[in-house]
């Protein structure tokens, strides 16, 4: 048995998670909260409460990461309503898998979430 055996098997199973991959559903996107901690210090006023709102708002106009939506002002505007297509967005915007035809999804979460 080499000195390395007992480091083998960790590094193993963590290869295999990682290739693996995990998926967990995403309640909401996380705020910025570099920005409202410069807020805070700039204007000394607690800024975790409207950041509580403001996610709240956010959620009740667009949905969840998982379940987006389109505000229904929007949907029920004649100008504005055929702007976004619910499907393509809850498609975009939801969890990365694919289905059988080879649809992908959650293309955002997948390619641009990440800048």
């Amino acid at each position: 048995m080499s000195s390395s055996t007992p480091y083998l098997l960790p590094l193993v199973l963590s290869a295999c998670v990682l290739l693996t991959g995990c998926y967990a559903p995403i309640e909401s996107f996380d705020p910025n909260r570099i920005y409202a901690k410069r807020m805070e210090l700039e204007t000394g006023i607690e800024m975790q409460p409207a950041v509580e709102e403001v996610r709240g708002i956010l959620d009740d106009l667009f949905g969840t990461p998982d379940q987006p939506k389109w505000p229904e002002f929007l949907v029920a505007s004649e100008e504005l309503g055929d702007l976004v297509s619910v499907e393509r967005l809850t498609r975009a915007a939801g969890p990365i898998s694919s289905d059988e035809e080879g649809t992908h999804f959650g293309l955002y979460r997948k390619h641009c979430i990440a800048c």
